[in-house]
């Protein structure tokens, strides 16, 4: 967004998602993943199809997301990624439900009102964002400067299975944001709700900092 509109936006805040500057050279997604692996999963949204697994199993997909923490008590983790596929989400739930605690992030309501939200639609919209690789990677051509030069809040934590994405060097946000506030919390990939206390504070402390 900066790059595009960099008078309007005034500063920028991320938890989490790293940002990645604009490629390059172009990598078939196949290609990639025999590089990292941890990226099959993209495959399996844009590709494969998962896209059908999370219409009709929507419930079971998002309960996995949001609602089963931890490994249970007694219960040996696997010593590696134990391999559940998005592309059989009845078996990925299952697996999960023998491997991790039932600790919501939501209530019933809450949880209710979001499958709500997620309609087929907006399902499909998000299989296309993993569809439309090329044609970004074409229209990030286009941008000259990859550093961000405004304000720039990453809040970074240690429990993330994206972290996995840069095992042997530090993400690119720390060399390509000339402006970086870094922060790092203890949790998973979804502080923004179960470390909502700690991020918010992040923000503010940050917020209160910047001058425009």
């Amino acid at each position: 967004m900066p790059q595009y509109f960099p008078d309007t936006v005034k500063a920028l805040a991320s938890t989490c998602i790293d940002y990645i500057p604009p490629a390059e050279n172009w990598i078939e997604l196949d290609d990639l993943i025999k590089i990292n692996p941890v990226f099959e999963y993209q495959r399996d949204i844009a590709y494969k199809n998962w896209e059908t697994e999370c219409k009709e199993n929507k419930k079971q997909f998002f309960e996995v997301i949001y609602q089963y923490q931890g490994i249970k008590p007694g219960v040996e983790p696997p010593s590696e990624n134990p391999g559940f596929r998005l592309v059989d989400v009845k078996t990925m739930y299952e697996g999960v439900k023998y491997l991790r605690n039932y600790d919501p992030m939501f209530t019933d309501e809450e949880f209710d009102y979001l499958l709500s939200q997620y309609s087929d639609q907006v399902i499909a919209n998000s299989c296309n964002y993993y569809r439309t690789r090329l044609l970004n990677y074409k229209d990030e051509r286009e941008i000259s400067d990859h550093y961000i030069h405004h304000p720039v809040l990453m809040v970074h934590s240690t429990g993330d299975i994206t972290n996995k994405f840069f095992i042997d060097r530090d993400p690119p946000t720390k060399e390509y944001c000339k402006n970086l506030t870094f922060k790092s919390i203890e949790g998973d990939h979804w502080i923004i709700l179960n470390k909502k206390d700690e991020v918010n504070t992040h923000i503010h402390e940050w917020l209160k900092e910047l001058k425009f």
